[in-house]
């Protein structure tokens, strides 16, 4: 009489095919790059339900690993450290919409929807400053809006 597989690795193997599915799937549209908006592809939100995914392969993982697993902790949490650092230190960027366009159009100066709203937000700070009656600071606005 043959024996069947343990339950542990029957668990072990339905969880990492659940995480590859999680993994790829969502992320398989977001592949179509012909089918999204020109110059405007890449977004965090195709990523959230694939990294889901990977989370789940990489605790599978290490559940299977039996040694190193302070070093792999150690490392996940300099990693950790690592990415909080990353997230925080560019936190300045979102201060408003100016600066969010701004700090866009320098990274992709050819892309025609960020420079639209630059120029819409330029255009929108200068009407704010002319119903403030500050007339002769809005007009700088609207110059860079034309630029």
């Amino acid at each position: 009489m043959r024996s069947g597989p343990k339950p542990e690795a029957t668990a072990i193997q339905r969880t990492l095919v659940l995480g590859l599915f999680i993994l790829l799937l969502p992320i398989l549209p977001a592949l179509n790059l012909n089918a999204l908006n020109p110059g405007d592809f890449l977004h965090g939100r195709y990523t959230y339900l694939p990294l889901a995914g990977l989370m789940i392969v990489l605790v599978a993982g290490f559940h299977l690993t039996k040694k190193g697993r302070v070093i792999i902790l150690t490392m996940a949490g300099l990693v950790g450290i690592a990415f909080a650092v990353l997230t925080v230190k560019p936190e300045g960027q979102w201060k408003d919409d100016l600066t969010v366009f701004t700090v866009a159009h320098e990274y992709a100066p050819n892309n025609g929807p960020v420079g639209q709203s630059l120029v819409r937000t330029h255009v929108q700070a200068a009407l704010d400053l002319d119903e403030a009656g500050h007339c002769d600071q809005a007009m700088p606005s609207f110059e860079d809006a034309i630029r």
